[in-house]
């Protein structure tokens, strides 16, 4: 899921994302956001994407999940971070940031991708070197021999892991 940005769009390409348990695609060529320039001074903003738990979704419209542009004159605005899965009704919205930047007279500026990514690569070496550290293993030396299942929990050495 790409982001890019002209002077008065910022597009997201197809891509995957999962927020909060919720798994969403951007399909169909991406989506573009329209930004317009103030007619003077600046005003910082925010691209979010956002977790309505308000809004209806069915399998022909999902609405639950829209991009949005945050504005402010003072500071990035801060996204809203409810507990959308504490199952209260009042815990509705949640916001992740994607990008920041600044408009201006002339649109769009210093256009920053704030995004964090997994690697699975590196959550793998971290988990490897965990369970070297704690057991003097490897996860695929001897995997098998040291795993048992036992109803649905999994046992190592009569350790539940």
């Amino acid at each position: 899921m790409e982001l890019s940005n002209t002077s008065n769009t910022i597009t997201i390409a197809n891509g995957k994302m999962i927020i909060k348990g919720r798994e969403f695609a951007v399909v169909g060529g991406g989506e573009t956001i329209n930004v317009e320039a103030t007619p003077s001074g600046s005003l910082y903003g925010a691209l979010v994407v956002e977790i309505d738990l308000t809004k209806e979704s069915t399998k022909s419209n999902f609405e639950q999940v829209s991009f949005k542009v945050l504005q402010s004159a003072t500071d990035y605005p801060k996204s809203t971070q409810q507990d959308i899965n504490s199952g209260e009704t009042a815990q509705f919205l949640y916001q992740v940031e994607l990008a920041k930047f600044k408009i201006t007279t002339s649109g769009i500026s210093e256009f920053i991708d704030t995004r964090t990514f997994l690697k699975i690569s590196s959550l793998y070496n971290l988990i490897e070197n965990k369970l070297k550290e704690i057991e003097g293993n490897s996860i695929l030396g001897n995997y098998m021999d040291k795993l048992s299942y036992t109803g649905t929990v999994l046992r190592k050495r009569n350790k539940c892991i």
